[in-house]
């Protein structure tokens, strides 16, 4: 599924896949503060490493994203921006959590990330694939 060279990381229940530009996590249960503040790190060491990041965030077995969580990511978003966001989601209730999430931050403002809900990884990865290839149309001198 992934190179080589992939990162594999824990985070709380979750695990977190880094491979170059593309930052990957599983969401296997309550999503808590603490886990966010974490999974940012490493998303930031990819932005500050590439200039960009893409995400899929499978949470398709989410059960909740505690109400700090939410703050945090909308707090976070503020200053950093993901380059696109796949969203692997099958459950409605974890597509209503994610949209409020994107709603905050839209109501207050704050530019949006390109994103996508969808039902499989598969998915998930071949628009990750198309939002690179544009990515890297729209900016030819970026590094790969």
């Amino acid at each position: 599924m992934y190179a080589v060279t992939v990162e594999t990381h824990q985070v709380g229940v979750n695990v977190v896949y880094v491979d170059g530009d593309l930052v990957h996590t599983v969401c296997l249960g309550e999503t808590t503060l603490a886990m966010c503040k974490e999974f940012f790190v490493l998303v930031e060491r990819v932005l500050l490493a590439k200039g960009r990041v893409f995400l899929i965030s499978d949470t398709s077995k989410t059960i909740a994203i505690t109400r700090d969580a939410r703050r945090y990511i909308t707090e976070w978003s503020k200053t950093h921006r993901l380059t696109g966001v796949a969203n692997v989601v099958v459950s409605p209730v974890a597509r209503a959590m994610l949209t409020l999430v994107t709603g905050a931050m839209k109501l207050l403002g704050q530019p949006t990330s390109r994103s996508i809900f969808v039902s499989t990884l598969g998915e998930a990865q071949a628009w990750v694939a198309a939002q690179r290839e544009d990515y890297f149309r729209l900016n030819p001198s970026a590094p790969r």
